[in-house]
């Protein structure tokens, strides 16, 4: 597993309890400086819980499908027991951590991250997942 860049701030142990290190390696992901050229972030997270089989990866998307509305939508891979209550809690906890603008409106937690060859998110993949996502939501809302 690769480790955290050199420009990441690695705040684990900043917040004692249960999830210490959940919250803490998500926080510290959502604090990695990217260049503004770039839309996404991958990062590695050291532990998801006891369970290594859990959590792998995590992609933090910088725009919405329209590309017009720049939002962060982030994509997560978890084991099959995973408690949907985990995403408003994320969302509670990163809220008075980070500005309203790096703020994740959407956390969503998919089966596995589509990967090229060399080991790279594919976005391309990801945004055509929503933008299918969209067109069924605004389908399924016409036909009501």
């Amino acid at each position: 597993m690769p480790s955290m860049p050199s420009h990441a701030h690695d705040n684990r142990a900043a917040a004692p309890g249960l999830h210490a290190d959940l919250y803490d390696a998500v926080y510290g992901a959502f604090r990695w400086q990217v260049p503004a050229r770039f839309n996404m972030a991958q990062v590695c997270l050291r532990r998801w819980a006891d369970d290594p089989d859990q959590a792998q990866a995590l992609a933090v998307i910088e725009d919405g499908p329209d590309l017009r509305r720049p939002r962060r939508h982030c994509y997560g891979e978890l084991a099959a027991e995973f408690d949907p209550a985990l995403v408003a809690e994320l969302q509670q906890h990163v809220r008075g951590r980070l500005a309203p603008y790096e703020y994740p409106k959407e956390i969503e937690f998919i089966d596995a991250l589509p990967m090229t060859t060399t080991g790279k998110v594919q976005r391309r993949v990801l945004r055509l997942q929503e933008e299918a996502r969209a067109r069924e939501r605004a389908s399924a809302a016409a036909s009501a």
